[in-house]
Order: structure tokens, then C-alpha cells, then sequence
């Protein structure tokens, strides 16, 4: 035992160094959330140490053509239009007793749901609710907006959370904005509770912006912010929905498609070449299933994973027709400029909508329109002709990156993070998780307290490994990478410590292949 337990300590020096990728590979811009920065104490000498650690985590703080694709979204971001602030800021309560009061059934319905999130303005305006109708729980937001002028009435207060038994409420104030989550979940923390909400956040941002947020409630105060949003509520929902089984929000980091490194160069060249005489074209992503195969920049900026989560969002959260060519949308990325407005030119390019085609430029008008769907078309017919849609079809087969290649019987499932380029890579499931939705949920669930375990500012564990009753668990962060990993519940720790030197030869051997290294830059 004690020679593989020392081989375990010279591999997390030894991995420290060297997979630490080169400055000019870095990717994507980290700041998102300051919780997340690496906790810089010295490893744990030993293995035996961190297996010694008895933490329970279950303990955790309770043309007409053209003009007819502008119809995706209808607001307006100019707030000098032409509607009354004194009408904008009335709010319709004028409801009958019948619709006033929520059926006996439909108000159990509400009360029976895990988790609710509640968005209103610090005069106590509703402007969102997951569940339920914003405007008939405007009594209910007034008590939530009372309770936070209470405690904060003193500028150095703060209310971050309340622990009522199983029952978590976390709050989440900036920009004149309140945000609410209350669950009682018993398999989410409170850090993950602020982490979606810091989401829903970021979301209401790249509709409005910063800057229109602060102007209109420096003038009037109670506003009504759903005049902004309309028609974008469903992002909000979507957002919440994908956070609760989105590995990449939940990291701060992307998913890369698995490509060959030639393969993925042909792509990045082929898109970069066609946008590069595109001045106004200021980034250009192209995905396979929602997952990044190339990414094209300036030479002087990044784009942040927070920024690329909200550009998914649009694509996954409206229901674009596939008979329609392309759309615009207006969108804000926080983490780029919190107060200005690009435009997203989204096209697919196969019928089935696996391929999206993300052009973010700085302005929107017809003649833009024109050049961006010429562009559009270039690099659709370039890449039917070299087969490369089929080609990334095929490698959705690829058997060369799956769980048994490892040669661990007792490991079950693993996700790798790099923390140099902010990308992670998560393995197929074995059996008894593979093809079962609920068990690959559990797995999720276990990940992300190990995650905020390890990421706790007060912590300075850098490895857990957990033996429960159906499978033993283990997460690894160090200042390059962060590994979680499910094994069978009987594994040894000589097992467990053989399994993670594989994983990481076999992330190292296949890194060019599952990760986005590098990326061709625009002349801006």
C-alpha cells in the first residue's frame, strides 16, 4: 500500500507540472464568481490523509424575407420609446375573485414544488416566477422585499441565505434587482442555490443591460422590468432547467466536441476564412450538439464560458422552426460588456440542427443581413463538400474515447476539468448508470458538493473520496485540473489509486483530441 500511495503522491506534483498548458492556450476568460478561484495550501502529503477524511456531504447547510427573421424578439432596448413610464409602472391586479385566487388544487400544486425562484425590483415589483403567475404572489414578493430592506436597511449588511430545517432561501441582491431561490432539496447547498441564481442574473442582463437597468430605476424606481423582458421568460425557465444537470455551469467551464486535431483545424480555418473580411464580425463559434468544435476571436479578447452558457441558452431555449434559414438576436454577454448590445447572426446547417453557426457582430440592418447569409452559404457548401457535417456525425460512434478504454472495471464514470483553458470532458456511464436518467441525476448531485466542498474558501481539502452505500465517490483539485470519478462501491483504495493514474495517461494521450487548444484569431 504505502508504494502506490506514494506513486499517488508523486503523480499529483508530477501532473501539477505537467499538465499545465501554455499561456497562449488559454481560452476562456475566468473572473465569473470569486469562489471559484483554486485554494493556492500546499497539497496533502499523503493519500491516506485525504481517504481519512470523514466528511459526510449529505450534511451540507440546509427584404419581406429578410425582414420576416427579426421577429424572434420584439423588445426594444431604447428606453426613450414612446410608452408612458406612469402606464409602464402600473402594474394589473384587476383580477376577478375567481382569478385572483388560485384553485384549491392548482394552490397545492405550487406549494408541493421543491423549488421556487422569485425575481422582483427593490420597490418589490414582481418581474419573474418559476412557477405560478408573477402577478398573483405580488403580496408574497412585498414580504420578500421587506425582509431584505430590514436586514440591509444598514448598507453593511448583507442577506445571503436562511436556514429554516430542510428549508434553504438564498438571496441574491445587485443592480436593483432581488432574486430569490427557496428549496428544500436536500441534495443542493446553498453555494449551488447562488450559483443559479448569479445565472438567472446574468441571463436578465444580457436582455436589458446593465447600464438600461441602472438609468431606468435611478429615474423610477418602481418600474416594471417585465416591459423589457417580454418574451424572453422562457430563457429565464430554460436556464433553471439546465442547471440542474449541466456539468459546464456548474464547473464554469465549456464542453468541447471530441475531434481528431486536424480535423478540428480544418474547421476553425475554414470559418475563420470566410468571416475574417467580415469587419463587423466580432466572434465566431461554431457547435456540434451544443458542445464547441471551434471558436474565433480578435487577437485581443476572449470570450467567457458564462457568455458562451447564455448564447446556448437562446439556441436551446427558443424553438426555432427548422424552415427558417437564420435569425438574429439581440443579446448583451455580461462578461464581455455589461452595458452594450451585440447581435447574434444563428444559423443551422444540416437539417437535424446538430451544427449551429454563431456570428456576433456590432451592428444589425439588411445590408448585414445579406453578407452574414453569403457568408452563411460559403461555409455551408465548403463544408458539405469536404464531408466535414458527416464527419462529425460519424464520430458520435467513436469508440476510442470511451470509459473501458481505461481497462478499470470498478470505474463507473469520471469528468475531467482543465483549469488552465476552462474546459472539462465527461466520460460515458457504466453500468448501472448508463441509459438511466435518475442514477446519472444522483451521480450529478454527488459531483457537485464534492465541487463546492473542494472550492470552499474555508477548505483546504484538495481530495475526497467517499465510500457510500451504492457506489464510492472521489474528487481531486489541484491548481491544473479537478477530477470527480465514480467507482463501485467494494473498490479498494490500491483500485481507486491505479484508476486515477490511468485517467489521467488517458486524458493526457487524448487531450488534443477532447479539448480546443487552439483557435485561429481575427486581424481586429
Amino acid at each position: 500500500m504505502s508504494n502506490t500511495q506514494n506513486k499517488f503522491d508523486q503523480l499529483s506534483t508530477h501532473s501539477d507540472l505537467d499538465s499545465r498548458a501554455e499561456s497562449n492556450d488559454v481560452i476562456f476568460e475566468n473572473g465569473f464568481d470569486s469562489s471559484h478561484s483554486t485554494n493556492e495550501s500546499p497539497l496533502l502529503q499523503t493519500f491516506s490523509q485525504a481517504l481519512n477524511v470523514n466528511e459526510d456531504l449529505d450534511n451540507e447547510p440546509k427584404s419581406s424575407d429578410i425582414e420576416s427573421n427579426f421577429v424572434l424578439n420584439q423588445r426594444e432596448f431604447d428606453d426613450n420609446d414612446e410608452k408612458s413610464v406612469d402606464d409602464s409602472n402600473k402594474l394589473d391586479v384587476s383580477l376577478d375573485n375567481d382569478e385572483s385566487d388560485l384553485p384549491i388544487e392548482q394552490e397545492d400544486e405550487w406549494r408541493s414544488q421543491s423549488k421556487h425562484i422569485f425575481i422582483l425590483s427593490e420597490s418589490g415589483k414582481p418581474i419573474y416566477s418559476l412557477h405560478g403567475n408573477e402577478v398573483k404572489l405580488i403580496a408574497f414578493m412585498g414580504l420578500l422585499q421587506a425582509l431584505i430592506s430590514i436586514i440591509e436597511c444598514d448598507n453593511d449588511n448583507r442577506l445571503n441565505y436562511v436556514l429554516a430545517g430542510e428549508l434553504k432561501i438564498v438571496f441574491l441582491h445587485q443592480s436593483h434587482l432581488i432574486l430569490v431561490c427557496i428549496s428544500n432539496e436536500p441534495d443542493k447547498c446553498v453555494e449551488q442555490l447562488q450559483l443559479e441564481l448569479e445565472y438567472c442574473y446574468n441571463q436578465i442582463i444580457s436582455v436589458v443591460t446593465l447600464s438600461l437597468i441602472e438609468k431606468i430605476f435611478s429615474k423610477h424606481h418602481n418600474y416594471d422590468l417585465r416591459n423589457k423582458l417580454s418574451g424572453t421568460e422562457k430563457l429565464l425557465t430554460n436556464i433553471i432547467h439546465r442547471f440542474k444537470n449541466d456539468y459546464g455551469m456548474l464547473l464554469n467551464c465549456v464542453n468541447s466536441y471530441p475531434l481528431p486535431q486536424e480535423n478540428r483545424d480544418q474547421v476553425s480555418k475554414l470559418v475563420a476564412q470566410q468571416i475574417a473580411p467580415l469587419r463587423s464580425v466580432i466572434f465566431g463559434l461554431f457547435l456540434f450538439e451544443n458542445k464547441l468544435v471551434s471558436l474565433i476571436r480578435p487577437k485581443s479578447r476572449n470570450i467567457h464560458p458564462v457568455d458562451v452558457h447564455l448564447l446556448v441558452n437562446v439556441i436551446t431555449g427558443f424553438d426555432t422552426p427548422k424552415s427558417v434559414e437564420f435569425t438574429w438576436y439581440p443579446i448583451c454577454l455580461p462578461n464581455f460588456d455589461k452595458n452594450g448590445i451585440m447581435y447574434a447572426y444563428i444559423s443551422h446547417l444540416d437539417e437535424s440542427c446538430q451544427t449551429c453557426l454563431i456570428l456576433l457582430t456590432g451592428m444589425c440592418d439588411e445590408e448585414q443581413s445579406i453578407e452574414l447569409n453569403e457568408c452563411r452559404k460559403r461555409i455551408q457548401q465548403k463544408m458539405q463538400s469536404q464531408n466535414l457535417i458527416q464527419l462529425m456525425n460519424s464520430k458520435l460512434k467513436d469508440s476510442s474515447l470511451k470509459l473501458d478504454q481505461i481497462g478499470v472495471n470498478e470505474l463507473k464514470h469520471f469528468l475531467y476539468k482543465d483549469n488552465k483553458i476552462f474546459q472539462y470532458f465527461l466520460s460515458d456511464y457504466a453500468l448501472p448508470y448508463a441509459n438511466n436518467a435518475s442514477e446519472q441525476q444522483r451521480i450529478f448531485d454527488m459531483y457537485q458538493k464534492l465541487y463546492h466542498k473542494l472550492h470552499n474558501k474555508t477548505n483546504s481539502l484538495r481530495i475526497i473520496y467517499l465510500q457510500k452505500k451504492y457506489e464510492t465517490i472521489l474528487g481531486w483539485q489541484t491548481s491544473s485540473f479537478e477530477i470527480y470519478a465514480t467507482f463501485s462501491p467494494l473498490v479498494t483504495k490500491e483500485i481507486a489509486i491505479i484508476a486515477v493514474n490511468k485517467l489521467l495517461e488517458f486524458t493526457q494521450k487524448n487531450k488534443s483530441k477532447i479539448f480546443l487548444s487552439s483557435m485561429p484569431t481575427l486581424p481586429r
